[in-house]
């Protein structure tokens, strides 16, 4: 319910409020101890490859409504693997289009699309560190939790300000 208020509530019905308390609900019944972090994660919080993540701002924008103390981390692929990773998602969703045309898409007047700017991470990486702080936002490869991934989440670990854990 958190993640649909965020993400998909109209802007006219969106309270900030609202949406802090079900979180503060959701984190008493999750977090048993004082040393205990939540961390909210769904990769539908940077928006999505297939609306081109017209709504990746707006949802910073409620999420620093929401919870301005947070810190946020984002793991990024490289942008080729990542078009691939997503084409093939969506073709496995039932997508129509060919590889070409999904990538160059003719603007539609009635819907949103495919739109290579979503894969320009520093576009919505700023976006984020101006309304956190440069100093709250943090990037870590995806390629480094491929080779070694006890070094990527200790790396997060102390980003978090949390002790490390064990695999």
């Amino acid at each position: 319910d958190f993640l649909r208020q965020i993400i998909f509530q109209r802007d006219s019905d969106f309270n900030a409020a609202d949406a802090r308390s079900l979180l503060a609900e959701r984190a008493r019944s999750m977090i048993t101890a004082s040393r205990d972090t939540l961390v909210i994660s769904a990769e539908r919080l940077s928006g999505h490859a297939a609306s081109g993540g017209y709504d990746a701002v707006r949802i910073a924008d409620r999420l620093h409504a929401i919870i301005p103390e947070a810190r946020v981390f984002w793991v990024l692929r490289h942008q080729a693997e990542a078009i691939r990773s997503e084409y093939k998602q969506i073709v496995l969703a039932g997508w129509p289009g060919n590889l070409s045309d999904t990538l160059a898409p003719t603007p539609r007047m009635k819907t949103v699309g495919v739109d290579l700017a979503y894969w320009e991470y520093d576009r919505l990486l700023s976006a984020y560190a101006r309304r956190f702080g440069r100093d709250k936002v943090k990037v870590i490869d995806y390629g480094q939790f491929t080779r070694d991934r006890g070094l990527a989440l200790d790396d997060v670990a102390r980003f978090l300000e949390i002790g490390p854990w064990s695999l």
